[in-house]
């Protein structure tokens, strides 16, 4: 189930090679550069090159990791002043791009290297994650697909690299080194600077190395000193170019693509999310409460809550969401069954809900608590946060089997939300619940709403949700074999 997220960039058709054609940039959708990738040979000797800073991320990792250094008191007024004269001289063109990655490196003169990669990867899980654009995820998914050899080509530090590239499963960095002794950084930089010309060598070096058909290989870039390696590779993609960049890329016909799914939201986008949270918190308690009363069924009121409040919130944010699968989803409905859902962002829960409308518990982390909207309003409707989603113990097993007996169905939200193209991992609980109970198990999986929803700024963008409802997966038996079976069988339809 491999997400395609469109971006809005209205469609066009690049030359056959993406270097012929208009005297305009060629604007891409997303769907338009997966079809390429997926036109293309398949095996390793195709290489897709990616930049780190602003094509697979949004914004630049270095002023994240000043950040860190100034809210944990490492920089002085020396080095605050120093680091503010480079800035200001790199501006105006006086100073080049050594200088800058030359301000750093003395900046970590002296730690260990096991230090900075703690810190490397403390930046990424705290800031960083979350500025991972959707749809480079996608593009780099699309190339494994298809075997390519992908690989992180930028002028950024190992540091500041390494954690992302483990995140999007991408084996192969080729980045700005720094100079160690023992361990220990010196404080001066490797040469030669993976800037401009150098990055171009350094990516033709890795293709040498690598049997890797340059001609043939892709590299995603959006920087201006990026056009020297543009014009050498076989399928230059600016992607969120810059000035420069965009120019050159019109006057060579080259295609462009722009991703809208990070950054800072449009103010009429936050106020839908905010009009969101106010509205649909008190319409639907209040209307559960009065079901609730007056059925005296607290399930009656939880399914008011249910239906109503998702409608309500990602309505009001112009999120539309569409299921695939309806005949599964139309037995799901009229039975009760175990669901194991593959989420993919934070909301995924109110997506679900959406979907099934009514009688069904959800289990979601303990993570997710913490949210302020996730974990507020989550409650509203019967959100259960617990340890361990997917691996219940012997008590919690017995409160959902009677939910099970009682017509509710128990949904397991499961999945890395920091790395939704990770392989879905499933432990034994929900197959176990679902013997022990005589149901099914249901796979579901919500596609692609890692793509409108951001942690910092907290909003939901507009767009649309794909969710896919699987067929039901009977477990035959009860010993470990079939439980095991039947949890590879789950995993295999959400892969």
């Amino acid at each position: 189930m491999e997400p395609m997220t469109d971006t809005d960039a209205p469609q066009a058709e690049a030359g056959r090679d993406g270097r012929g054609g208009d005297d305009v940039a060629t604007p891409w959708t997303l769907a338009d550069a997966i079809a390429e990738i997926r036109a293309t040979a398949h095996g390793p000797h195709i290489g897709a090159f990616f930049d780190f800073d602003g094509t697979l991320i949004h914004g630049y990792s270095v002023f994240a990791f000043a950040q860190d250094r100034i809210a944990h008191r490492q920089v002085g007024a020396f080095e605050a002043f120093r680091a503010a004269r480079v800035g200001i001289e790199y501006a105006l063109g006086r100073v080049g791009y050594d200088g800058l990655i030359g301000l750093a490196a003395d900046a970590w003169k002296g730690r260990p290297t096991a230090e900075l990669e703690a810190l490397g990867e403390r930046v990424f899980r705290d800031v960083l994650s979350d500025r991972v654009y959707p749809e480079a995820r996608a593009l780099v998914g699309a190339h494994r697909a298809m075997g390519h050899t992908i690989a992180v080509t930028t002028s950024a530090t190992y540091f500041q690299v390494a954690p992302i590239a483990r995140a999007l499963g991408i084996d192969e960095v080729v980045c700005q080194q720094l100079e160690t002794e023992d361990g220990v950084l010196t404080g001066r930089v490797q040469q030669p600077m993976l800037w401009g010309p150098g990055k171009a060598i350094a990516a033709r070096r890795f293709s040498f190395d690598h049997d890797v058909d340059f001609a043939a290989s892709f590299f995603y870039a959006d920087g201006d000193e990026d056009v020297a390696l543009m014009a050498e590779i076989g399928r230059p993609r600016p992607t969120n170019p810059g000035k420069r960049l965009a120019a050159t890329a019109s006057e060579r016909g080259w295609p462009v693509l722009r991703f809208a799914s990070r950054g800072t939201p449009r103010l009429p986008v936050v106020a839908r999310n905010v009009t969101g949270m106010l509205v649909a918190t008190p319409l639907a308690t209040t209307a559960a409460a009065a079901v609730g009363v007056w059925q005296r069924s607290r399930r009656g009121a939880s399914n008011v809550a249910t239906s109503l409040l998702p409608d309500i919130m990602l309505g009001l944010s112009s999120v539309q969401v569409e299921a695939t699968g309806q005949d599964h989803l139309d037995a799901l409905q009229s039975q009760a069954s175990v669901v194991v859902v593959r989420q993919r962002s934070r909301i995924d829960a109110f997506v679900v809900a959406k979907v099934l409308r009514r009688d069904c518990h959800i289990v979601a982390d303990r993570a997710l608590a913490q949210d302020p909207v996730v974990g507020t309003i989550g409650r509203l409707f019967d959100i259960e946060f617990a340890r361990g989603v997917d691996e219940a113990d012997a008590e919690r097993q017995r409160a959902y089997a009677a939910l099970l007996e009682a017509g509710t169905s128990v949904v397991f939200l499961v999945g890395m939300i920091d790395r939704p193209d990770a392989p879905p991992g499933l432990r034994s609980g929900p197959a176990r619940l679902a013997a022990t109970a005589g149901v099914p198990i249901v796979p579901m999986a919500v596609l692609d709403s890692d793509s409108l929803v951001t942690r910092r700024p907290p909003v939901v963008r507009p767009g649309t949700i794909h969710v896919e409802v699987g067929a039901a997966i009977g477990v035959v038996g009860s010993d470990r074999a079939a439980i095991e079976q039947a949890g590879a069988a789950v995993c295999a339809a959400l892969s």
